[in-house]
């Protein structure tokens, strides 16, 4: 009686509760945005004193001692700003953290069927047909040479025929001018127009951002410096060096170098501004262009 198809299993290991690992959660101190207000008021300031000392708006200082995040695009730089609005203060670390469980997910395994004899044939069969196959395709094309090499025997032996030699192609004239070179990228933006982009900032004609409604800024420059604070309507923001990343959340945008002026509606979607080192460089170029 032959042997059926043998199955090994491999142990499964389930995690105990000492498996556990745990990850770290930031958050604001509950009661934190009192403690920053009485500071604040205890100096004698301002929201708009606080807001100018660290390049936010007025709206994002009151929701941090409100402990609201509507004014702030995403968590980090909402528990960044009320650190440096704590330290300026002298007002404890605003941010705690927390240790929770995360369960480690069990390794699971499945059957492994071992092959048997009788799971092999199949593959010996298939094997013969193989070799089978080859060795026809071989007889065939050795049998169709041998038939060639007859056959070229049999041909009577012709004269030789002189060949003319090839005719030079005539030389190009004067009148003839090179092929062009091909024709750089459209927006690809060179060392000289940075240079008419520096000059310009130099004489007093900075690269300007405006923007039509109250939003939040961040620039990334190509030497590592970011730049992160609320814009207000119709403010004008200078772009200080050689921009690598810009976003903006809105839609209604433009840049101006010395009365050019280049609209950003094109980069828009989904209620924000995105434009990387590519667009950048067509925008400097389209305003840099005579």
């Amino acid at each position: 009686m032959a042997a059926g198809p043998q199955t090994s299993y491999n142990v499964i290991s389930v995690s105990s509760p000492s498996d556990l690992r745990t990850t770290r959660r930031e958050r604001l101190r509950p009661g934190v945005g009192g403690e920053l207000r009485a500071a604040r008021l205890a100096r004698g300031l301002q929201l708009s004193d606080v807001a100018d000392q660290l390049l936010l708006s007025t709206r994002q200082i009151a929701e941090l001692e409100m402990e609201q995040t509507g004014a702030f695009h995403n968590e980090g730089f909402r528990l960044r700003a009320a650190q440096s609005y704590a330290r300026w203060l002298g007002v404890p670390d605003p941010i705690e953290g927390g240790d929770e469980p995360e369960a480690v997910a069990p390794e699971v395994t499945h059957p492994v069927d071992q092959p048997t004899a009788r799971a092999r044939w199949p593959i010996v069969v298939v094997v013969g047909l193989v070799v089978l196959l080859v060795g026809y395709v071989i007889t065939r094309r050795v049998s169709g040479r041998q038939q060639t090499d007859r056959g070229a025997e049999a041909q009577p032996v012709l004269p030789a025929v002189s060949v003319p030699a090839p005719v030079p192609a005539p030389a190009p004239t004067p009148a003839q001018s090179a092929p062009e070179a091909p024709a750089p990228p459209q927006f690809a933006i060179t060392a000289e127009e940075w240079r008419d982009v520096s000059g310009a900032q130099r004489a007093g004609q900075s690269l300007q951002l405006t923007v039509s409604a109250p939003c939040w800024l961040f620039v990334r420059y190509v030497d590592g410096e970011t730049v992160e604070r609320q814009l207000e309507s119709g403010e004008a923001f200078p772009l200080k060096g050689e921009p690598a990343y810009l976003a903006l959340g809105i839609e209604r945008a433009e840049l101006s170098l010395g009365g050019r002026i280049q609209h950003l509606d094109s980069w828009a979607s989904q209620g924000q501004i995105r434009i990387n080192r590519t667009g950048l460089d067509q925008i400097v170029s389209a305003l840099t262009s005579h």
